[in-house]
């Protein structure tokens, strides 16, 4: 059971109680979500009243038991009020048969949430006795969920303020270098920042590549899509939209290269490149427009394009 992985956020925990088992009598549908554990899963978009008892989010979820993998499925992360007679509260509902059907009060279960797309998770069910759940004891401690080690997930509030601060620089004039892209930043900065750069990007290139207008879709929320910074963050490129392509990965990791770049608002591939028989892929898109970002003011920056194109680009 690799925790470690670099695509997965720093894992959370909560101890199974009665009722998040199949073996609770009555009818609970699902695994409670404590509220101190709420701020590392997708936030809802609205508040619920009166008028709107439920809300719900779908999430994918690879499970897990005794860190072998069982299957994927869509689950069902909602919060309730009964009508709004009651103070809500959140469970994980539909399709966990494979973690809740085996699992036992106090098992643990831990939770990890995806670096490339919010709402997709991983729940590994930890049996009590278990070598694996003794690995754990002394991260769990008293507690009956939380984090799982001292490096804490990022949080929504974390993701909420990195997207505000993005917003806010489409009302400055364009700056080409970030004077604070070098300075120290925490880890979890550093995440918020690459999520809500990817995010905004995404959106404003409507989850099309802007160079090859594709979008291809697993049918589980995530596109084969990155967000590229023009000037790259490395060289002091900042985090903001403007700055920013919606690229497949492969035409991403082109584009870092200088195999391809932008003259004006037209594709360069210069000669040299397309005389290497392996970038023929390339070819039909030599001299078509790049693709617009959907709002004129979200567009890449000339200034940007100017730029990749004199020191990344390989021309003739």
């Amino acid at each position: 059971m690799d925790l470690l992985d670099s695509e997965w956020e720093t894992p959370f925990f909560k101890l199974m109680a009665n009722n998040d088992t199949t073996g609770a009598p009555g009818h609970q549908a699902g695994i409670v979500i404590p509220k101190a554990i709420r701020e590392f899963l997708p936030p809802f978009t609205s508040q619920t009243s009166a008028e709107q008892p439920t809300q719900s989010i779908i999430l994918e979820a690879s499970l897990y038991v005794e860190g072998t993998f069982v299957c994927d499925v869509s689950t069902r992360y909602q919060e309730q009020t009964w009508g709004g007679t009651r103070s809500p509260e959140t469970r994980l509902t539909e399709n966990l048969q494979a973690l809740r059907g085996p699992a036992q009060s106090d098992d643990l279960l831990i939770f990890q949430r995806s670096l490339v797309q919010l709402n997709k998770i991983r729940i590994f069910l930890v049996p009590m006795g278990s070598d694996q759940y003794r690995t754990h004891l002394a991260d769990v401690g008293n507690s009956r969920w939380g984090p799982l080690s001292k490096i804490l997930p990022v949080s929504n509030s974390e993701l909420a303020a990195a997207k505000e601060l993005i917003d806010k620089r489409l009302y400055d004039d364009f700056s080409i270098f970030d004077p604070n892209a070098g300075r120290i930043e925490t880890r979890g900065y550093v995440i918020a920042r690459n999520q809500a750069f990817r995010s905004r990007v995404m959106e404003t290139y409507d989850y099309k590549c802007a160079l090859t207008g594709y979008g291809v879709n697993n049918l589980k929320g995530r596109f084969d899509l990155e967000a590229a910074h023009i000037v790259p963050r490395s060289l002091m490129g900042p985090d903001d939209v403007r700055n920013g392509l919606a690229l497949t990965r492969s035409m991403h990791w082109a584009f870092d290269q200088g195999l391809w770049s932008v003259q004006g608002r037209n594709v360069y591939i210069s000669n040299k490149v397309l005389d290497e028989s392996e970038n023929a892929p390339l070819i039909p898109f030599r001299g078509v427009p790049l693709r617009d970002a959907l709002a004129i003011g979200h567009q890449a920056s000339p200034d940007a394009i100017q730029w990749h194109f004199e020191n990344i680009a390989i021309r003739d």
